[in-house]
């Protein structure tokens, strides 16, 4: 299949869709969420954009939105 997206909507990678899927189940069960299951995928981020950067990961901030970030 082809699928010529024009940045509106499209069908999800099945990877996407099986992180979406994991995503929800931890939300169901937020208690059972450990420190470093909260924390780990936005240190990974953070070290991530802070290479393509060509920061350190500590001047990358993550928020939920321009506002927030300001």
């Amino acid at each position: 299949h082809v699928w010529l997206d024009c940045a509106h909507t499209g069908p999800l990678p099945r990877a996407a869709v099986e992180a979406g899927r994991e995503a929800l189940a931890r939300k169901h069960e937020p208690w059972r969420m450990r420190d470093e299951d909260y924390f780990a995928l936005p240190a990974r981020v953070r070290a991530l954009a802070g290479s393509l950067l060509g920061c350190a990961p500590e001047r990358v901030a993550l928020t939920s939105g321009a506002s927030a970030g300001t």
